[in-house]
């Protein structure tokens, strides 16, 4: 009798799937951009061994790294989990942009009020510098005092007109 993979994780690998092919195509379907930064999309490649998402690179040719890429981080879990928490505090740069929830509390970096609302970590939008800089630190989309990440951060004084 062969182990049939959960419900769940069909789901998860059914969507992982669908989103990278509507990350790799416009609103049209063409291919928005055959090659990018880090070389070709490589359909081909499935991102989610532990070997592959432990080995800095993007192997799959979507822009995330390891951990970073939905694959790793959504679809390899159990025993073969290497992007699950790490015990790590996320309070320093470095555990505030590696992509995991690194102390278990189900929020990842910058979405992890121990990243964005300490005023230590400079990778996400939690200092007055990186409130006022003009560029959207932690890559969600708003900038500066547009961003929640600073208008509602005490630790900000930037955004208080």
């Amino acid at each position: 009798m062969s182990a049939r993979p959960s419900p769940f994780a069909v789901v998860a690998i059914v969507l992982a799937s669908w989103a990278y092919v509507a990350c790799a195509t416009d609103r049209f379907g063409a291919d928005d951009d055959a090659e990018d930064d880090d070389g070709p999309v490589r359909p081909d490649v499935f991102e989610a061994t532990p070997e592959l998402c432990s080995d800095g690179l993007d192997n799959d040719g979507d822009g995330a790294i390891d951990c970073c890429d939905i694959f790793c981080s959504e679809v390899l879990t159990g025993p073969d989990a290497v992007c699950g928490p790490t015990g790590m505090s996320e309070d320093t740069d470095e555990g505030c942009s590696d992509c995991i929830d690194n102390d278990g509390n189900t929020f990842v970096d910058c979405d992890d009020f121990s990243c964005s609302r300490n005023p230590n970590v400079t990778v996400c939008e939690s200092t007055d510098a990186n409130c006022s800089d003009g560029v959207d630190n932690d890559g969600n989309g708003f900038t500066d005092c547009d961003d929640f990440g600073c208008s509602r951060n005490d630790n900000v004084t930037v955004c208080d007109e």
